[in-house]
């Protein structure tokens, strides 16, 4: 059975299910809870989920939904004996890990040729798409595919040319995910990707830029980190990166250019500070994903950022007129 099968047969049962009752006809583009479906496979193959708590995660994550017990076993099951994992306990059975390697360099190539091709001024490069997806991973909620995906197309609808070449995109893509997420979870170093400009030299911007897009699908949790003195720090090398070429010049870190000694310190920073910004939020991860298993919503309780405080980027402006005024919306 192919991924796209399990897809579709997946969407037959929760559709069959109709977890939304009536509200499902009030959600638009619900295609028969294709997108959950999906989303479903993604959880597992990631985290090594169980069929029940992938779609726990994910339908209450996209509806914000309590579910029915009896009805939420009875489904998982189904779902789990469709996925042949049915063995002995189908519905808390993950299925086989993926493959956690780097990917090769033939693989980056093709990803980089598709998102070079896509002519949204939104899209991104592969060096963004690696920011982005680290930023999403340190993050103290979950992003889902279906969320982030059309981000790193900008929205491209036909970003394809043809489904063989979509299919391998998206593999490759998820791909990349895991091995970051492994990078983050292990003790092995963490390096981003950097490409080199006509001059062959990495500049690390759109990294940095991508980090920083990241940090929109939440940003209200990013606040904590930025208001906290102690490590807060970590952001620095980030957010000078991001802002380096602003069109604004008071938007800018640093008014004179950034020299070879301190961007190989910032560049330095950019792995440091991610692993430290992973570290950060793992107590804030392991509560949102205890409060979803349980149906509720986890709320962080603790101060609200000052905007009238310094910006942690070191430019000397208030956060509210420095990086708050165009990363936090």
């Amino acid at each position: 059975m192919t991924k796209d099968d399990k897809v579709l047969e997946i969407s037959r049962i929760l559709s069959e299910w109709n977890p939304l009752g009536a509200r499902a006809a009030t959600v638009e583009d619900l295609n028969d809870y294709k997108t959950e479906a999906q989303d479903i496979l993604w959880a597992m193959n990631l985290h090594g989920d169980t069929v029940k708590k992938a779609v726990t995660m994910v339908l209450q994550q996209a509806f914000g939904i309590e579910l029915d017990d009896f009805e939420l076993e009875c489904y998982s099951k189904r779902i789990a004996s469709l996925l042949e994992t049915a063995q002995s306990s189908p519905a808390y059975l993950p299925i086989p890990q993926p493959d956690l390697e780097a990917l090769s360099d033939e693989d980056y190539d093709f990803l980089e040729l598709v998102l070079d091709s896509l002519e949204s001024v939104d899209a991104m490069n592969l060096e963004m798409v690696d920011g982005f997806f680290a930023s999403l991973l340190c993050a103290p909620k979950l992003v889902l595919p279906s969320q982030y995906v059309p981000v790193v197309l900008g929205g491209e609808d036909e970003a394809y040319e043809s489904q063989e070449q979509a299919e391998r995109f998206l593999t490759l893509l998820m791909a990349h995910w895991n091995h970051i997420a492994h990078t983050l979870q292990s003790d092995d170093i963490y390096l981003p990707i950097l490409m080199e400009d006509s001059n062959g030299v990495a500049l690390g911007n759109d990294w940095a830029k991508g980090f920083v897009r990241g940090m929109d699908f939440h940003p209200a949790d990013w606040m904590e980190l930025l208001d906290d003195e102690e490590h807060g720090g970590a952001m620095v090398p980030i957010f000078a990166l991001a802002h380096e070429q602003n069109p604004d010049p008071e938007m800018r870190p640093f008014q004179e250019a950034i020299d070879e000694d301190r961007r190989e310190l910032l560049l330095a920073g950019l792995a440091v500070g991610t692993k430290q910004v992973y570290e950060y939020f793992k107590s804030h991860r392991k509560m949102e994903a205890h409060a979803k298993a349980a149906g509720k919503t986890y709320r962080r309780e603790g101060p609200k950022i000052s905007r009238n405080a310094p910006c942690p980027c070191g430019s000397g402006k208030k956060y509210k007129q420095c990086c708050g005024k165009t990363t936090l919306h």
